[in-house]
């Protein structure tokens, strides 16, 4: 059997799979494999954490998506299924969201599963730029027209400490807990840069001053917004979309095929993605309590 690195360059999987984003997200990773006659036909990626002594199955910080991977659509999925999720170590909790392309809601649910269906935004990369641009919504159109008379874009390799004060500063106004630390968001970053997989640019105005930045990490087929942030001391008036619009070319003429908004919950950003033309896709959310006493948790931490 071939060794997964070898899996990974033959079969070009989306980066989230990539051996060194694991190595970079979770100390614990491992890969369960189907065959079928000497034929590899699917994988199941899964990263393991133990908190307070529960062992738990969930993506990693900054991984949208994993789990589930076929190489063969062609045979009975819900067998196989079956048997990978069989091969899972024990756990006390499992949350996992796969892939836009999988939807297996029944399946998992007669595995005793619990399922959401969650919401990201792909915009198809395989038309015109002059189309790309059409289809964005005429405000949002408007606004990086704007941007492009007063901003420039420059490459932020070097300015990732700025980046992250921007975007701790986002959860200091909403008084929420930022689960990543300074360390992990310079790693994601700098990781990225190295393996020619991220692609991470500023908006400057007149004054020299950063109004936004943008992160994203990309495969062979796909780009994927991760992160974005703004100056709380600047106007930055379209900033973040003229942003976006340039990763959206870059994208392009990278010749990616689909550029992933990755979805949000929250209503406004949501309706922020929406608005650059990408089509409404579902993804799947699994999760499992083998534990009461997590549930518990759970329940006392959200209430």
């Amino acid at each position: 059997m071939p060794v997964y690195q070898d899996i990974v360059r033959k079969y070009q999987l989306p980066v989230f799979f990539e051996p060194w984003w694991l190595d970079m997200v979770s100390e614990h990773w491992k890969v369960l494999y189907y065959h079928e006659a000497d034929r590899l036909i699917a994988i199941w990626v899964y990263t393991m954490d133990k908190k307070w002594g529960f062992k738990i199955i969930r993506n990693p910080l900054l991984t949208p998506y994993t789990g589930l991977y076929f190489f063969d659509r062609g045979l009975k999925e819900e067998k196989i299924i079956s048997k990978l999720f069989s091969q899972l170590p024990s756990y006390h909790y499992l949350d996992l969201m796969g892939l836009p392309e999988y939807h297996f809601s029944k399946t998992f649910e007669q595995l005793g599963l619990k399922v959401q269906q969650r919401v990201t935004y792909r915009l198809s990369l395989n038309v015109e730029e002059a189309i790309l641009f059409k289809n964005i919504h005429p405000k949002q159109r408007s606004g990086i027209r704007q941007a492009q008379k007063t901003l420039k874009i420059q490459d932020a390799a070097k300015h990732i400490h700025e980046f992250w004060n921007f975007y701790e500063h986002i959860f200091k106004v909403k008084k929420l807990k930022n689960a990543l630390t300074s360390k992990f968001f310079k790693k994601i970053i700098q990781t990225s840069l190295q393996q020619n997989a991220g692609w991470i640019k500023a908006a400057i105005d007149e004054n020299n001053q950063i109004n936004a930045i943008v992160f994203t990490v990309f495969d062979k087929k796909t780009m994927y917004l991760l992160l974005t942030a703004t100056n709380p001391q600047a106007k930055h008036n379209g900033a973040v979309a003229l942003l976006i619009w340039n990763a959206i070319l870059e994208a392009k003429k990278r010749n990616l095929q689909i550029f992933d908004f990755e979805g949000s919950s929250d209503a406004g950003i949501a309706k922020f993605f929406k608005s650059f033309g990408g089509d409404k896709n579902h993804y799947t959310r699994i999760f499992h309590y083998a534990s009461k006493w997590w549930k518990l948790k759970d329940i006392l931490t959200k209430s």
